[in-house]
């Protein structure tokens, strides 16, 4: 914890002025293959999306992932910075993101993003989940996001599926390997 800590000081440091945005997706499922739970932290500094700040964990307690994720939110204030919006994938864990969303009242914004949760795009309506993630691919495609090096970004938390790895490479804009 005092290495995230330290670690986030740092970060709110590098901060520019742009507008954050903090992106978590819980995990689920516990277990030596089951996906970590991650938390991204953006800013938009002239029409790009810079990846600030990625970090993940695996925890089967939700009081220490509650922990990681007011440690970095508080480390940005702390910073004399303001988070725009904190958007959590609420599509299985929304006991946990409403505990999330309670802790942070006052500190933040805090959105749930419910899978089959309706938006209204252009008078048309799309999922909220699918709405968001292909903006963000959009981002990525239009390489207008910049990510850490690759030393500190594993493209796939399961390094047996290549084709995960090769479309994350893809969308970072490299070439994967044959």
């Amino acid at each position: 914890m005092w290495r995230l800590l330290t670690n986030c000081r740092r970060a709110g440091r590098s901060l520019g002025d742009g507008s954050l945005t903090l992106g978590l997706d819980q995990a689920s499922a516990e277990g030596k293959k089951a996906n970590p739970a991650a938390l991204a932290v953006m800013e938009k500094v002239s029409g790009r999306h810079v990846v600030r700040g990625l970090t993940w964990w695996k925890t089967t307690s939700p009081a220490v992932a509650l922990d990681k994720i007011t440690v970095v939110v508080k480390a940005i204030l702390a910073a004399g910075k303001k988070i725009k919006v904190l958007n959590i994938d609420a599509s299985n864990e929304v006991m946990f993101a409403r505990q999330v969303q309670t802790a942070l009242r006052g500190l933040c914004k805090v959105q749930l993003i419910k899978g089959g949760q309706k938006a209204n795009y252009r008078g048309e309506p799309v999922m909220m989940k699918v709405f968001t993630g292909n903006m963000l691919a959009n981002a990525f495609e239009d390489h207008t996001v910049d990510m850490p090096a690759e030393k500190y970004v594993a493209l796939s938390p399961d390094d047996r599926n290549p084709c995960a790895a090769a479309a994350a490479m893809r969308r970072a804009g490299k070439t994967p390997p044959p």
